[in-house]
């Protein structure tokens, strides 16, 4: 099978739900997970909308395999967006390296950079709808701004000074 000819499968998080891109395009397969029907259909962010697109079959509803949902959280601690990641990002990002080991042409469409960042890290596409996507991936580390500490592990404060930490991109990628 050519690269033209993979099925394309398009994996939208709650804001491209929200700017309308479900369309009809049989060629297409749009999925989900169920965090994104949560923040939907419990924040009120036009629920009929989404009922609609899953009643017609324009969107599906998974959950990925637990290989894939392990290999999205290993690539977010190794570029550091683990920090930053809720439970639906890490699941929707896990969605989208299953379809593409499956040899599938996967999108992930989301305005959240750290989403796109550890997915473009897995070899995914991606694209935002209302802001543009990231051009190149980032590596981040932990820095403290009151003693200058720089760290890789999930920290919320600095275990020396106390101080809040920041994500900071790190120049040099191999690091």
């Amino acid at each position: 099978m050519e690269k033209s000819e993979k099925p394309r499968v398009i994996v939208l998080d709650t804001s491209a739900i929200l700017s309308g891109q479900l369309e009809a395009n049989p060629a297409h397969k749009y999925l989900t997970c169920p965090g994104v029907v949560d923040e939907v259909r419990f924040g009120n962010l036009a629920p009929e909308r989404l009922d609609a697109a899953i009643m017609q079959g324009l969107l599906s509803v998974e959950r990925p395999e637990r290989w894939a949902l392990e290999k999205t959280t290993e690539a977010a601690s190794l570029t550091g967006d683990i920090t930053s990641l809720s439970e639906t990002d890490i699941v929707l990002i896990a969605i989208a390296i299953q379809y593409n080991v499956a040899n599938y042409d996967v999108s992930l469409i989301s305005d959240d950079y750290s989403v796109q960042n550890t997915a473009m890290q897995l070899g995914i596409k991606v694209s935002g709808r209302i802001h543009p996507g990231i051009k190149r991936a980032v590596k981040w580390v932990l820095i403290c701004p009151a003693c200058s500490s720089t760290f890789r592990e999930n920290l919320k404060t600095c275990p020396y000074c106390g101080g809040e930490l920041r994500r900071k991109p790190v120049k040099n990628l191999s690091t």
